[in-house]
């Protein structure tokens, strides 16, 4: 977050495609565990269950996404942006088809709009089936993304 606030005061816009957040693998193992805890211990169906999140929750969760295997419903990026493609890359073949609902503000100061359309298109390039909502505003979730969402969630939980 440093990096980011030191490049918005000199007016840069940081290109985070390349990077990969100190500390996401041990994040990802103790998270990839988890899920597998959940499903286990609650019975819970990976075919009804989206995985997503805002912000850095949103580029966890699609490194989650890719780094399993499990039939999961959807996914969800709420002003997330690209991160690790070279690693994201080939491992997003195997989420050809996947639901995927993405919204993003024009006027994200925190992670710049482009991200989120270079994660689009990087989503979109690979087959993943991309549900794309910009707004006007900025690093938020607006109430007509939650309206547009809430409808996403079901449509994915119900058609499997």
């Amino acid at each position: 977050m440093a990096r980011i606030a030191q490049d918005r005061a000199a007016g840069r816009v940081r290109d985070l495609s390349q990077d990969i957040p100190k500390g996401l693998g041990p994040v990802r193992e103790t998270m990839l565990a988890f899920l597998k805890e959940i499903e286990q211990k609650f019975s819970v169906d990976p075919r009804k269950t989206i995985l997503g999140g805002f912000s850095q929750g949103a580029m966890l969760s699609c490194d989650l996404m890719l780094r399993t295997t499990q039939p999961y419903a959807g996914l969800v990026q709420l002003s997330g942006t690209l991160l690790a493609a070279q690693e994201w890359g080939p491992l997003l073949q195997r989420r050809k088809g996947l639901p995927v609902f993405q919204s993003h503000g024009v006027q994200d100061e925190i992670l710049p709009y482009v991200g989120a359309e270079r994660l689009r298109d990087t989503l979109a390039h690979a087959g993943l089936s991309v549900e794309w909502h910009n707004f006007r505003g900025g690093h938020e979730i607006p109430r007509m993304v939650l309206q547009r969402l809430g409808l996403f969630i079901t449509k994915a939980v119900t058609s499997t």
